[in-house]
């Protein structure tokens, strides 16, 4: 758990971050959300000094030993000359973790496929690979609190997804936060939204309660059971479909249509693979589109009584 209670940051006599409250629970992706200038890279490195604020209090779980943060920064460190492996070899020695350094470096890259880059300089990747370089840095100490201030800033569409999923997968493990400029980067993964405007939270809650106050709650729900990210990028490509946003095992999205154009929504995500097993209140509409689906992409035959 973390809770922030009127803090605030000034820097060079600048009130930056005004009286910013808010607290987070374990298993949270939350993303604040706002403009240039609007406090998002200050409260980070606020993350990173937490005992270096100019007022109010933050608290951390008090229940965890050895708790640790790990804050990766929109700025990549320059001219360091060493290969990615050496990189993570000194990050591991700085955190006193000596013993089976070349397992927990190689299960990181094979788990990614990502074992050609160990070799790499640093130096002349580019800035896709090292934010994503930076993030698997982060996480090989296992941090309690993951803090990345702009991930998908200047960052292509292939390591986006990717850094999506691996974010995603490391939900369970720990509390994430995440700054962007565009709500719409991890509206899919986030669980909350904060909204900085001038230094100040604007708005804070759920990811659903953020969007019922935005106006933007005219969706569907949609529960799955399998690969969420997988269920995304389908959705993402149909073109009635908007505000994809992703809270738990549903998805919820707009949708500039009729009920025609929800079933056929429904029976793409269907007729690729995607286990739907509740679908907003048209159980009717779901019955029916599986009775009519005899197979999913790769054969298997679908057995209506699961449904």
């Amino acid at each position: 758990m973390i809770e922030f209670k009127n803090v605030k940051k000034i820097i060079d006599n600048i009130v930056v971050l005004k009286d910013i409250s808010f607290s987070i629970d374990e298993n949270s992706i939350v993303s604040f959300i706002g403009e240039e200038n609007s406090g998002k890279t200050v409260l980070t490195k606020v993350f990173a000094s937490p005992n270096d604020i100019d007022g109010g209090s933050i608290r951390f779980n008090p229940d965890i030993s050895n708790f640790k943060i790990s804050v990766m920064f929109d700025e990549f460190e320059k001219n360091l000359n060493m290969t990615v492996y050496e990189y993570f070899c000194f990050y591991l020695d700085c955190y006193g973790i000596y013993d089976s350094k070349d397992k927990i470096i190689n299960d990181i890259f094979d788990k990614y496929k990502l074992s050609i880059l160990k070799n790499a300089n640093i130096d002349t990747l580019n800035v896709s690979v090292k934010k994503l370089i930076n993030l698997l840095r982060l996480l090989i100490i296992k941090p309690n609190v993951l803090v990345l201030d702009n991930p998908l800033k200047l960052v292509n569409n292939n390591t986006k997804n990717l850094i999506k999923e691996i974010l995603l997968e490391n939900k369970y493990n720990m509390i994430i936060i995440l700054t962007s400029n565009n709500m719409s980067e991890f509206g899919e993964i986030s669980t909350h939204i904060g909204i900085l405007e001038n230094g100040e939270i604007a708005k804070f809650g759920t990811i659903n309660s953020i969007l019922d106050e935005l106006d933007l709650l005219n969706r569907m729900e949609m529960r799955i059971n399998g690969e969420i990210t997988f269920a995304i990028n389908i959705l993402k490509k149909i073109k009635k479909v908007q505000n994809v946003v992703f809270d738990s095992d549903k998805i919820y999205f707009s949708i500039s249509g009729n009920d025609s154009d929800k079933e056929d929504i429904l029976r793409t995500l269907i007729e690729n693979g995607v286990s739907v097993y509740s679908y907003r209140e048209d159980i009717e509409i779901l019955g029916q589109i599986y009775k009519s689906i005899k197979t999913f992409k790769d054969n298997k035959i679908i057995n209506e009584e699961e449904f």
